[in-house]
């Protein structure tokens, strides 16, 4: 609702912090990568545990200079597999 009505992300953000459901987390992300926020849709995704939108990062983060600016610690912190691949395709540049 935050970020249909307001498209306060920074809300939606906290909001997403505090109630720490999946389906928040991923609306979350898609309404960042829809903002070229593309770190932090990924921080999203992975809190969500959702990779189903995988080929929608890589494609935002291949437009993005973010793709060559994101560390690669965040890949080795990941827990979940199916996460893990998401930021390996995104982060390690070809």
């Amino acid at each position: 609702m935050l970020i249909d009505n307001i498209n306060n992300l920074d809300r939606a953000y906290e909001f997403a912090e505090k109630c720490n459901e999946s389906a928040v987390w991923s609306q979350l992300a898609k309404a960042q990568l829809g903002n070229d926020m593309v770190k932090e849709a990924i921080d999203s995704y992975i809190k969500a545990d959702d990779p189903s939108q995988y080929m929608e990062v890589v494609s935002v983060a291949s437009k993005s200079s973010t793709l060559f600016t994101m560390s690669f610690p965040l890949v080795i912190s990941i827990s979940s597999n199916s996460a893990r691949s998401l930021i390996m395709q995104v982060a390690l540049p070809r």
